[in-house]
């Protein structure tokens, strides 16, 4: 877009503030981690969040979107029942075997769509995981093809999903920053049903005992509003996790860790720990700044042989950034429209584009749209138009 706009200098905006960089550091030995703000979507801290590896459980977070996803199209109900096939009862029987998370489903079992989601949240049953991929498309190898669509479609772009459960096999791999967006738009899409992650436990007729969730995160800070934990022989242990606090939220991705803690209570303990230290630290060395409201005028642009000699142009959303406190910066926001404008602009119709850039380089872009339409002037406005440009 930049190539064809003339560009123009907002020098009344050029602002000290800070801005989101790594010479501020965290230290963590995961392989692999992410932080992220839901209001805005910046990354706050990266290391090797590109890189695909095994996301154990917390693949379960793509089977639950895609689970809510058919719930909000109208497809599914939470009180619908659904029979557990013969495919999945075979998945429970060997997860009792092979020692994975399971709710004790078989084949035949009829099971509401609420207890299919809590089950997958809350005991990471992958047998439920299995009944779910089957009800929304059909079967499993065609869930996971929907699965990678729709990942792509919500901004995940390094992720490959092969099953439902997230049970390792070579080439089910996701990234931390794919998990992060991941985590995000489940706030975002489903805010009816985001309360799911943040259950502690629920009771099941195939247990004596309620399914208490691993996510020990909900007892250890009262910010904690959930998502999911993994662990795999092969991929370590792993966390992605949700935090509100004032009303800004973030998600904390970390996988590949090595516990040292002793036994799985505490080994669960040690990872919470870690993805608490990781939220504290964002919280306390970044803030959200709102530089422009939606709707709000930007800037006025020149308008060749219009009723109005200039449009207004705003963004359709507020303009607001994840800045780091301190070190503080000069930031600068510069408008690219296509000018001088022609008459005939409705309102709403993108004119140009806002972009906040430091040292040269671009943080982040937004649209720039008319206010409002602007009609083109009669015959003898354009000719004093004519006479007010030749002086």
């Amino acid at each position: 877009m930049k190539n064809h706009f003339l560009k123009t200098a907002l020098l009344t905006l050029t602002l000290s503030v800070a801005a989101v960089s790594q010479s501020y550091s965290f230290e963590t030995t995961a392989k692999t981690a992410t932080l992220l703000d839901v209001q805005t979507g910046d990354i706050i801290y990266s290391k090797n969040s590109d890189t695909p590896l095994p996301p154990s459980s917390m693949s379960k977070l793509m089977t639950a979107y895609m689970l809510l996803d058919a719930i909000k199209d109208g497809q599914v109900t939470l009180d619908q029942e659904v029979v557990v096939s013969e495919h999945a009862g075979q998945k429970s029987l060997e997860m009792q075997r092979e020692g994975g998370s399971t709710m004790y489903l078989k084949a035949g079992d009829m099971v509401k769509v609420d207890e299919l989601l809590k089950g997958v949240i809350i005991a990471s049953a992958n047998e439920a995981c299995v009944v779910i991929a089957e009800l929304v498309s059909g079967s499993e190898e065609q869930f996971a093809i929907d699965a990678n669509k729709k990942a792509e479609e919500i901004g995940m772009t390094g992720s490959n999903i092969v099953n439902a459960s997230g049970w390792p096999v070579p080439d089910h791999l996701m990234t931390s920053h794919d998990l992060a967006v991941l985590g995000m738009r489940l706030q975002k899409d489903f805010p009816d049903h985001f309360e799911y992650f943040s259950k502690k436990s629920f009771e099941f007729k195939t247990s004596s005992a309620p399914f208490i969730n691993r996510n020990k995160l909900l007892w250890l800070d009262k910010s904690a509003t959930g998502l999911k934990t993994g662990h795999t022989t092969v991929g370590g242990y792993g966390m992605t996790a949700s935090f509100d606090r004032g009303g800004r939220k973030l998600v904390a991705v970390m996988n590949g860790m090595t516990l040292e803690a002793n036994g799985s209570a505490r080994k669960n303990i040690e990872r919470s720990k870690r993805l608490k230290e990781f939220a504290d630290w964002g919280y306390a060395t970044t803030e959200n700044y709102k530089f422009f409201t939606a709707g709000q005028t930007v800037l006025e642009a020149p308008v060749w042989y219009g009723k109005k000699a200039t449009a207004e142009l705003t963004t359709s959303e507020d303009i607001v950034l994840t800045l780091q406190k301190g070190g503080y910066k000069n930031v600068d926001f510069i408008a690219y429209y296509l000018g001088p404008i022609n008459a005939g602009v409705k309102k709403g119709e993108v004119i140009g584009e806002l972009s906040i850039e430091k040292e040269g380089k671009v943080l982040k872009t937004f649209d720039l749209v008319a206010k409002e339409d602007i009609k083109a002037a009669g015959i003898l406005g354009k000719f004093l138009n004519n006479i007010k440009n030749l002086f």
